[in-house]
């Protein structure tokens, strides 16, 4: 399993005035260190591999998996907005196909959210 980050958030979690009010900074001097600081606490904090393993923003992730699952597909980040599709190998053309969404069923409510076949999975 592979995840990929294919869009970053498009705001900053915090602002560097935010930043600079909060801990009382009224020069400019340190204006690279305090950003610094802001994106290695949020970059430790968020996503799969970090401390609260959450996306703090908006943001779209590629999922990879080498094969379908047995059960359900557990998507390992969260919160979970929407499911954009998704594709397959065709095993005789070695072309990418859709798997179109009545195919499947979605919980993204939950803490772990996943995605399981309708009937079942698509033969590769």
């Amino acid at each position: 399993m592979a995840l990929k980050r294919i869009t970053a958030p498009t705001v900053d979690l915090v602002t560097l005035a935010q930043i600079k009010q909060h801990c009382r900074v009224d020069h400019n001097d340190d204006d690279n260190i305090l950003t610094f600081y802001a994106k290695a606490a949020i970059s430790y904090l968020e996503t799969r591999k970090g401390m609260m393993g959450l996306a703090f923003m908006q943001q779209v992730w590629e999922l990879t998996y080498d094969a379908f699952p047995c059960g359900n597909m557990m998507i390992p980040l969260r919160p979970v907005i929407s499911i954009d599709k998704i594709e397959y190998i065709d095993a005789t053309t070695g072309i990418y196909v859709e798997w179109a969404a009545p195919n499947y069923t979605t919980d993204l409510a939950s803490d772990n959210a996943w995605i399981a076949p309708v009937d079942s999975w698509p033969s590769p």
